[in-house]
């Protein structure tokens, strides 16, 4: 892959990073929680595979993307393990959202949620921006 095709990669995937967690604040103030939770998941996911593309990596699996990413960024010391824990934990809840019946979230927790998307999805992009993928 050329760099200008895997730039336009990387911008796609961020875009849709992007998309998702304006996409989560809506459903929040719908109030339509489980789907504000899986929005906030696929944020960062689309984050992650944006950052993966950087370095020419990708997974077929939801685990291998959150694993990829911690061995790639976190343990090599671009990102916080904090954004590690984020990724994995916004991933536990999503499945929870969409496949637990008997799930319940509280505005406060789909709140942290969203929260923790929106932190991890700044990190990315800082660190897409100090490595010159992303421009204004």
């Amino acid at each position: 892959m050329t760099d200008g095709v895997k730039r336009e990669v990387v911008t796609q995937w961020f875009l849709r990073a992007r998309k998702a967690l304006a996409s989560a604040s809506l459903d929040v103030d719908g109030e339509a929680w489980e789907a504000a939770v899986n929005r906030a998941y696929y944020a960062a996911f689309y984050a992650a595979k944006a950052l993966l593309a950087t370095r020419s990596l990708d997974a077929k699996k939801h685990s291998g993307v959150v694993g990829l990413f911690g061995e790639t960024f976190v343990v090599a010391g671009l990102l916080p393990p904090s954004a590690g824990r984020e990724l994995n934990d916004l991933l536990q809840a999503r499945i929870k959202a969409d496949y637990d019946l008997s799930a319940t979230f509280t505005v406060d927790l789909v709140a942290e949620h969203v929260r923790k998307a929106e932190e991890f999805v700044s990190q990315a992009e800082r660190l897409l921006r100090e490595e010159g993928w992303l421009s204004d």
